[in-house]
């Protein structure tokens, strides 16, 4: 029962949104709603997270690069080796989604930044007060101030996955030509046959 009143105030809410400063703010709103829900659902955490997966990757490299011509460690290497391309991908991904958060973010900040300007244009064209309009006005504020300081966190975010990324696609170098100087004849096959065959080095 308390939930199904709390859902019928969240409609309300938003009606009352929609009807009172249009469509460009009701997107602003929920926008904001998802954005908050993300961040909040431990979003950071799961990304260092993942990075710790790259820590562990850098350091099982320097244990294994004492074992120098011993193909035993072959099969290790290409796994490993696999593992971090996936990484690369899933940090490129996650790089080019908050990329993407960011540009929406823009957009919508300018949006809220011209109602802004509306209303004031508004407020200056009467010679009454208007408590509607600077209600108006205010709560706009406050979501121009969220929406800002979202861009912000998603940037913060963006730039993790790019050092993530940059020190993975170390790791993969790293893997690549330790396959190809340690793991003899087999090792020298996959090197040629994954990167020269394909026009990369």
């Amino acid at each position: 029962m308390i939930f199904n009143v709390s859902i019928s105030k969240i409609e309300r809410r938003i009606l009352m949104t929609i009807l009172a400063f249009g469509m460009i703010v009701a997107a602003s709103i929920f926008a904001n709603l998802f954005i908050q829900e993300v961040l909040e659902d431990n979003y950071i955490e799961t990304v260092k997270r993942e990075y710790h997966k790259v820590e562990d990757a850098s350091k099982e490299i320097e244990r294994l690069k004492g074992n120098i011509n011993n193909e035993i460690y072959f099969k290790k290497l290409i796994n490993l080796h696999f593992q971090s391309v996936i990484a690369s991908n899933f940090f490129w991904d996650q790089k080019e989604q908050c990329k993407n958060k960011i540009e929406s973010l823009k957009e919508l900040e300018e949006n809220i930044s011209e109602e802004i300007n509306e209303i004031n244009r508004k407020i200056d064209s009467i010679s009454y007060f208007d408590r509607e309009l600077r209600d108006k006005k205010r709560t706009l504020i406050e979501m121009y101030k969220k929406t800002k300081n979202q861009i912000y966190k998603y940037y913060e975010i963006k730039n993790q996955y790019y050092d993530y990324l940059t020190q993975n696609n170390i790791n993969t170098s790293e893997l690549k030509y330790l396959i190809k100087n340690t793991c003899g004849e087999k090792g020298i096959d996959w090197y040629y046959r994954n990167y020269i065959a394909k026009g990369r080095k």
